[in-house]
């Protein structure tokens, strides 16, 4: 797989996604599912997504509700400020960052 369409998997329910290391292209809405939790992207050089959004449910404030894209490790920077993805740069870690890492353990 090279590229996701427009609206490819809005609304597919996903929790999970991985997508592999030969994607180059991500269109426009492609990935807008309020049920995405964990998107793990493995293309060292970040696909093209100019218009890279995602949709959050507003009850969920608290960031363990949120989505997080983990990326390879050595392209971490690459990912923070590629077009479309720099706007969720706040949510981008290196691939090995669980959720635990991140926040701590949860009792």
């Amino acid at each position: 797989v090279t590229s996701l369409g427009p609206y490819a998997l809005a609304g597919a329910r996903l929790a999970e996604l991985t997508l592999p290391e030969s994607l180059e292209h991500i269109g426009a809405g492609a990935l807008d599912d309020w049920w995405l939790h964990t998107l793990t992207a493995k293309a060292k050089r970040p696909p093209d997504a100019p218009d890279l959004k995602f949709s959050e449910i507003p009850a969920y404030s608290n960031p363990l509700y949120n989505l997080h894209i983990f990326v390879p490790p050595e392209s971490l920077e690459a990912y923070k400020q590629a077009p479309g993805w720099r706007g969720q740069a706040w949510r981008i870690f290196p691939i090995g960052a669980g959720r635990g890492t991140l926040f701590g353990s949860l009792p």
